[in-house]
């Protein structure tokens, strides 16, 4: 084993000095390195935080368009609803009126059917009574014939359902002097005119026995009688 050499206190010295020195060293780095870290690092906490305060400035400003544009959304929602719910009110008053018009429409088309039942009774009537009063016509044709050759009768047919019958030979101070009645053959017979005027006393128990007899050269003389008393 060798023997241990002896170091003097000066080398000692110079050889804490020296550590001191390299200590002194390395802690002067690592503190310089650590600042540039806490420096390096806050200033990146800065950019941070400046980017974050940016961006809640822009977020803040999107929540408040949001907010805009959710009131107007709302506002328009309700405004929808509002017109929705006037809209249903119309339609549903659309609807009670169609309702309303088909329920008349049925109504209108049985009163239609109705009327054209009606009319079909009259033309039928109507076409019974032209062919009663064509028998008769024919029936009583030698009696007409006189009519019209000794007392002056002419007949005219206005329209389908209207005749006009012409008399003369009643007044004795003119002889050519024409007198007249209107007969409606459209349902019952009817007096609807005459010159002169007859009174509804004198043309009805006429016209009722017409009506029932259908006897139309009794009729004739019957209207000629009463022309004649009223010159």
């Amino acid at each position: 084993m060798s023997a241990q050499q002896i170091t003097s206190p000066i080398e000692e010295f110079f050889q804490l000095q020296k550590d001191l020195d390299g200590f002194t060293s390395r802690f002067t780095k690592e503190i310089s390195s650590k600042k540039r870290q806490i420096i390096d690092d806050k200033t990146s906490f800065n950019i941070k935080v400046n980017d974050l305060k940016s961006e809640e400035v822009r977020l803040t400003s999107q929540i408040n368009q949001l907010d805009g544009h959710r009131s107007e959304l709302q506002r328009k929602i309700e405004e929808s609803i509002i017109n929705f719910e006037d809209r249903r009110a119309k339609i549903d008053e659309l609807h009670a009126e169609e309702t309303k018009l088909n329920t008349k429409k049925l109504e209108l088309d049985e009163e239609l059917n109705g009327i054209n039942n009606q009319i079909n009774e009259i033309n039928n009537k109507i076409e019974k009574l032209s062919k009663n009063l064509e028998d008769q016509v024919v029936q009583d044709d030698v009696e007409l014939v006189k009519f019209e050759r000794y007392l002056g009768l002419r007949i005219e047919v206005l329209k389908e359902d209207l005749m006009k019958f012409r008399f003369s030979n009643l007044d004795a101070s003119n002889l050519d002097k024409e007198f007249w009645i209107d007969l409606n053959i459209a349902e019952e017979f009817q007096i609807t005119g005459s010159f002169p005027a007859m009174g509804e006393d004198e043309m009805a128990p006429i016209l009722v026995e017409f009506n029932q007899s259908q006897n139309f050269g009794r009729f004739l003389k019957q209207i000629r009688q009463v022309l004649k008393s009223n010159i």
